[in-house]
């Protein structure tokens, strides 16, 4: 699975329980991040632990998500 920032708390869990094999993401969501930063759910017992790429074009895709938000305020 491909996606520009690091899934929440509820997407890891989703994608654990999916047992996809790989998560790729661009940036690090610190607040409300749940694979790298929070709860750290693919890393929780009994849970299936993805591969998990990250840092992928993260400049661009931080940038692609600061304009998104400011055009939405």
């Amino acid at each position: 699975m491909f996606t520009n920032l690091e899934p929440c708390p509820m997407c890891a869990y989703a994608i654990s329980k999916c047992n996809i094999d790989t998560l790729y993401f661009g940036a690090e969501d610190v607040k409300g991040g749940g694979v790298i930063n929070g709860p750290r759910i693919s890393f929780s017992e009994n849970m299936f632990k993805p591969n998990i790429i990250s840092g992928l074009f993260e400049e661009e895709s931080t940038k692609l998500l600061k304009s998104f938000f400011k055009a939405k305020r």
